[in-house]
Formats: structure tokens, C-alpha cells, sequence
């Protein structure tokens, strides 16, 4: 993101009291090719996805559960929204005092003190707090004491992409062939299928016809559900998160890039 919206942004979570909060879930559940650092991820996503694409949301936290974050998701989309429709959105904060505020960290922001309205538990929580610490301490404490499998923290590899079917539905490709891309300065992606072998080929050109893509300061990232439920099936993968091969370039032409991806 760019430094005025890092700002935004952090003014957004602290005044929803959310800023430790989201530090917190991304320290335990950053999905695998995100950065370590939570600083670090904000300069790298894009403003839209900075909520969807951090994380992986358990559903298994009744107050902080998928719901919380999808709701907080809605409300930064509004305020980003309404930020890009007023140019005096920051006042009378100049650019370098906004750049001085972007660059403190996220934990050292302090929300305003608020209650939040509580969920009512189910019949069976998921959950189990020790020595009576509530869900928002075990999360803020780094304690992992919920049931679910947690990926290692890496960057993709040079013949990987990933696939994140929690909550962005976005396929995402390793810095390397990111580059390639962006230095290509071709807008669009087909995916096609060649006889009957269990591959895929994704096609890069001008052609309208296909996917747009975007980028980010690091991967290009295509973000589109129908793309990435049919390329799990076609690989008979299910999960949130899968990793696929991808080759070299295997274009002689600078009009196109091809990509040969199998499992």
C-alpha cells in the first residue's frame, strides 16, 4: 500500500479498537507466502485486499471469527472508498507527518477503549480458555490454543504459485515469475488444457479475452473465484491453501508468456 493509505489503514483499526487485534491474528495465522512481518505485509498488498489476503480467518473463535473480519472488511472498503472521493480526507496532517504516523507500528497504535457485543457461545465452543484468559488475550499473547493446523511461514519458490480458496480466491505467483510478467507488460491470462495431459497452461497476451491480473510490490495476483475453484478441481486438491508447479516460460515470442502448470 502506498504510505498515506498504510496510515489510513492503521487509523482505521485503531479507531475500530482492532489494531492489536489484527497484529495479532496475522503473527499466528499469516497465510504461508505472506511476509513474517505484519510492517512489512502492509507495503506489499494492496489497499483493497489488506484485510482478506492477510490471514486466515479460524472459525473456530466465536467473537473473532470470520464474521468479525468479514464485517471490518465492508467497513475499509467504505472508508477507502470515501477516502479516494475526498483529497482533504487526512486535513490538516501534512505528508510528512502522515509518513511519520504510517511508519509506527501497528501495535503501538492505541484504540479508543469501546465494549464489543459479544457473540453467544454455541451449545459446544470450539474454544478453551486456560487459567481464565479470554479469547482477545489468547490471540494478543501469541498463545496457540486452538485446534487448527497451522501452515509454516515461506516465500513461494521459484517454480511455485499458490492458491488461496479461504477468502480472497486469489492465485498468486513467486517473485521471480511475478517479474517476468510485470517486465512483459502483457494485461491478460487464459488458461488452457493440451490433449489429455493433467496439465495446465497459463497464457499471458493483450488478448481482452482473458483474465486481468494486477500486481502488488512483489507477485502478481489474480484474484477470481470461478479461476481458482475450477484449477482445484481440475488437480483434485481441496483445502484453503494449495501450492502448485509452475515452469520457465516456454515462449519464443515476446507477444506471449506460456507457463506449464502441474502439481
Amino acid at each position: 500500500m502506498k504510505v498515506a493509505n498504510i496510515y489510513l489503514f492503521k487509523q482505521f483499526l485503531t479507531e475500530k479498537g482492532a489494531e492489536k487485534m489484527f497484529s495479532g491474528m496475522y503473527r499466528q495465522y499469516a497465510f504461508p507466502d505472506n511476509p513474517t512481518s505484519v510492517e512489512d505485509y502492509l507495503k506489499e498488498v494492496d489497499s483493497d485486499n489488506v484485510i482478506s489476503n492477510a490471514f486466515k480467518f479460524p472459525e473456530n473463535l466465536i467473537q473473532y471469527g470470520p464474521d468479525y473480519w468479514f464485517g471490518l472488511e465492508k467497513a475499509w472498503e467504505k472508508r477507502l472508498k470515501d477516502a479516494t472521493e475526498n483529497s482533504n480526507v487526512y486535513g490538516a496532517y501534512a505528508a510528512n507527518k502522515v509518513a511519520k504516523m504510517a511508519s509506527k507500528p501497528l501495535e503501538m497504535w492505541n484504540g479508543p477503549s469501546f465494549e464489543r457485543k459479544k457473540k453467544p457461545a454455541p451449545e459446544e465452543a470450539t474454544t478453551t480458555p486456560r487459567n481464565g484468559a479470554t479469547e482477545e488475550q489468547q490471540v494478543l499473547s501469541g498463545f496457540k490454543f486452538f485446534d487448527i493446523k497451522k501452515s509454516t511461514t515461506r516465500r513461494l519458490k521459484d517454480d511455485e504459485i499458490s492458491i488461496n480458496t479461504r477468502s480472497s480466491n486469489c492465485l498468486t505467483f513467486n517473485k521471480t515469475v511475478s517479474d517476468e510478467i510485470r517486465k512483459s507488460k502483457l494485461q491478460y491470462m487464459q488458461v488452457g488444457q493440451l490433449g489429455e495431459e493433467k496439465a495446465l497452461f497459463f497464457i499471458f497476451s493483450n488478448d481482452e479475452n482473458g483474465i486481468p491480473h494486477k500486481y502488488n510490490d512483489s507477485n502478481t495476483i489474480i484474484c477470481n473465484k470461478a479461476l481458482v475453484t475450477r484449477i482445484n478441481k481440475f488437480f483434485e486438491r481441496e483445502g484453503d491453501h494449495n501450492v502448485f508447479h509452475i515452469s520457465k516460460n516456454m515462449a519464443k515470442s515476446k507477444d506471449y508468456l506460456t507457463y506449464k502448470i502441474t502439481k
